[in-house]
């Protein structure tokens, strides 16, 4: 009668995994520590940033406070520094835009109050593993008002269950386990970090909406009532105005060019959206050229950001209600 193989086989697994384990963690090293309660950043809060950099690899993006708001910026790696100098050429020099206080605060807020968690290795042939070595791994440094580093690190891959996230911080060589989210929470794209809204105002207060499409010129009118017209003094449905109004409150841009524009792109204007408001105020998103993929530039009128709108939000803003 033939014994079963299996028992043999569950036992050779077992060994081959312990001794995958014996190469990767290397037991004659320090031990690993328990899990620790103490903040990974104990002195980070929302209002105590000035200053954020991101970087990895090429890209790097750098956020700074300014009056309740922020502003966003490249910023210069030493991987790209290095690239720029052997090509003989100026690293991407420093341009500021309006930053995303909504996604900058919510990036702040996805480090504070998290623990440092449990150390899983203080091997550096480890760092590469959990994606949290010098060469490829995502550096955060924030610094507080006073120009002092509240928290320095790297965040790298998520957790086995991807609640956690490993993490290690400079100058260390352990690999801690914490227990919150952190991937995507920080970008190194600059693009990620600014302020996407181009058009936006208070719709209670819009008296009139002018749409200049195809050398053709739409307008329709609020009337004392609250009811909208459109240029013939036809009626407009009151749901679809609502729709339409919701649509274009705000405008958010779909993507950023990579450079700036030619001045002759923007020379002259193919349409425009005008909102005027009761007291007399006037808002226009000016639409130049579309680029290859369709995408048209814009901006609004008297701002210097240029943005791009897909063909689909274009069509949507220029349709009307």
């Amino acid at each position: 009668m033939k014994r079963s193989l299996r028992p043999i086989l569950y036992l050779a697994a077992a060994l081959i995994v312990a001794g995958l384990v014996v190469v990767i963690e290397q037991p004659n090293a320090p031990r690993v520590d328990d899990a620790d309660t103490e903040l990974l950043a104990p002195q980070l809060s929302v209002e105590n940033v000035e200053r954020i950099e991101v970087r990895q690899l090429l890209e790097g993006a750098q956020i700074k406070r300014e009056g309740e708001g922020y502003l966003v910026s490249t910023l210069t790696t030493p991987l790209e520094e290095k690239i720029a100098a052997q090509e003989n050429r100026e690293a991407t020099p420093e341009t500021w835009h309006p930053g995303d206080a909504s996604r900058i605060r919510s990036a702040i807020g996805s480090i504070v109050g998290v623990a440092q968690g449990v150390v899983v290795s203080r091997n550096p042939e480890n760092f590469r593993q959990y994606r949290v070595d010098d060469q490829t791994g995502l550096h955060v440094r924030i610094l507080d008002k006073k120009d002092k580093s509240i928290f320095d690190g790297i965040i790298g891959n998520a957790g086995p269950d991807f609640n956690g996230t490993f993490i290690r911080l400079s100058g260390s060589n352990d690999v801690r386990l914490v227990a919150r989210p952190l991937m995507g929470s920080f970008s190194p794209m600059t693009k990620d970090w600014r302020n996407r809204i181009v058009l936006a105002f208070p719709q209670d207060t819009a008296e009139s909406i002018e749409i200049v499409r195809n050398k053709e010129t739409v307008r329709f009118v609020r009337d004392a009532e609250g009811k909208w017209r459109d240029h013939e003094g036809k009626d407009v449905a009151a749901d679809a105005m609502a729709a339409y109004l919701r649509m274009i409150d705000p405008v958010r841009a779909d993507d950023f060019p990579e450079t700036p524009p030619n001045p002759t792109e923007l020379e002259r204007m193919t349409g425009s959206l005008t909102v005027q408001m009761q007291d007399g105020s006037k808002k226009t998103l000016q639409l130049f050229a579309a680029d290859k993929e369709g995408r048209s530039l814009a901006r609004l009128e008297g701002s210097t950001e240029i943005v791009l709108l897909s063909p689909k939000t274009l069509e949507r803003l220029q349709r009307g209600p």
